[in-house]
């Protein structure tokens, strides 16, 4: 429970959200679910898009500008933070992503697009188009497997760029339900097949080890689909006269506030540090195979402190005096970091992030995960009449199809997404 200091001083702090969201991205007006209007207008004419502001060559990517194009994604991964956190997504309008990128073009012909989603902007076809008519080399931040299209591929091998990076997360099919990752390994193998064909032979594979309900027969699945992709990396690799590599990078499956997999459990130390080093150890073995694998411990360690309440302020404090300790910043406190990372937690508990409304329904997100258990997957963010009810979007967008903004998927139907 959480009790105010002070009068005056909410008990949780509510979402603003928009109560419109004409199309070309600009937010009108704002609101908080079920109240009135709390803002005339936040902004106006261009659409403020989060860029390089500070240029820094020596810096780390300091010489390539990047802009943020999107914030938010329709897929609705169970596992995933910014996923759920950043509903419904929004876009940044071509024109003005373009106009910014030209501002800095006599600076730098490095340019990185930064979106949870990148492929999802319904203008991605003309932001690519205007860079590559400025000469920009364009980098890309990780790419869902199912949105890469020949155009985008094409920007990238312009750019010179040898290494790309997808996330499958898993090597079963089934865990992928699970997480509502809607991919097959077939189709992952095919798109990797059309990523070395481009002349891309190193690619990076982000997997988690750990998620709920996975078993031993899932860990071998994954290296059989390693296995596979570099078996069609080495078949392109023949054409090129070179071969690339393979980078799984795995990590421990960490729960995330606000997401549908909350309520679960990281799994124990002791057994995830053994399913880590079982993976690691058969991936290793694979020739032209690179792993790099996070340790148990550090998935601890986060899954605490991401999953922890105010009581765990103390704890960094303490490993503040004992000069970064953790285990010794726990015996002074006396506090029992397994009450946080190692426990189910069930539907009735008022959980420590709850005091922030994140605009997600505590119903839609029980249901989700209900249906994770069950490895049920969910429609991504989609059209009006196919609404899942989230909870993010005012209702009476629910009636308004000229709030939406389509966008076509480049493998599969046209969906729509609500900005905001």
């Amino acid at each position: 429970a959480y009790t105010p200091l002070e009068e005056g001083v909410p008990a949780r702090v509510g979402r603003a959200v928009a109560s419109e969201n004409p199309k070309e991205g600009s937010l009108k007006r704002a609101m908080r679910r079920g109240d009135l209007e709390i803002a005339e207008k936040l902004r106006s004419g261009e659409v403020f898009a989060p860029s390089t502001t500070i240029w820094a060559p020596e810096a780390e990517m300091g010489e390539r500008f990047l802009i943020e194009i999107s914030r938010g994604c329709s897929q609705g991964c169970r596992f995933c933070w910014a996923g759920f956190n950043y509903w419904p997504p929004r876009v940044v309008p071509a024109r003005d992503i373009l106009a910014k990128a030209s501002e800095w073009r006599a600076r730098t012909d490095k340019i990185g697009l930064v979106s949870t989603a990148v492929c999802d902007h319904p203008e991605i076809s003309e932001i690519l188009r205007g860079l590559r008519e400025m000469d920009y080399r364009i980098s890309v931040s990780s790419l869902r497997l199912d949105q890469i299209s020949d155009e985008l591929l094409d920007a990238l091998v312009e750019s010179r760029d040898q290494q790309i990076a997808v996330a499958p997360e898993t090597g079963s099919d089934r865990l992928r339900k699970v997480i509502n990752k809607n991919l097959t390994n077939d189709e992952i193998v095919d798109i990797c097949g059309a990523v070395f064909d481009r002349g891309m032979l190193t690619v990076k594979l982000y997997l988690m080890v750990g998620l709920p309900t996975e078993t031993d027969e899932d860990l071998e699945e994954m290296i059989v689909l390693v296995e596979r992709i570099k078996d069609r990396m080495l078949e392109a690799g023949k054409r090129f006269g070179r071969a690339g590599k393979i980078i799984p990078s795995l990590n421990g499956f960490v729960p995330k506030p606000n997401t549908p997999l909350q309520w679960d459990a990281i799994l124990d130390e002791k057994e995830l540090k053994r399913r880590l080093k079982w993976v690691s150890k058969n991936l290793a073995r694979i020739p032209n195979v690179e792993v790099r694998a996070m340790s148990a411990r550090i998935a601890h360690e986060q899954a605490l402190f991401s999953s922890g309440d105010r009581r765990t302020a103390r704890i960094i404090e303490a490993a503040a005096r004992q000069g970064s300790d953790l285990h010794a910043a726990l015996r002074e406190t006396g506090i029992d970091p397994a009450f946080y990372t190692s426990r189910q937690r069930s539907y009735e508990e008022y959980l420590p992030w709850e005091i922030i409304d994140a605009g997600l329904s505590r119903d839609f997100m029980q249901k989700e995960h209900e249906r994770a258990h069950v490895a049920r997957s969910t429609a991504p963010c989609p059209s009006v009449d196919e609404c899942t009810r989230c909870g993010v979007c005012p209702t009476t967008w629910l009636g308004q199809t000229d709030g939406l903004v389509q966008l076509q998927n480049v493998s599969t139907a046209t969906r729509a997404i609500a900005i905001g």
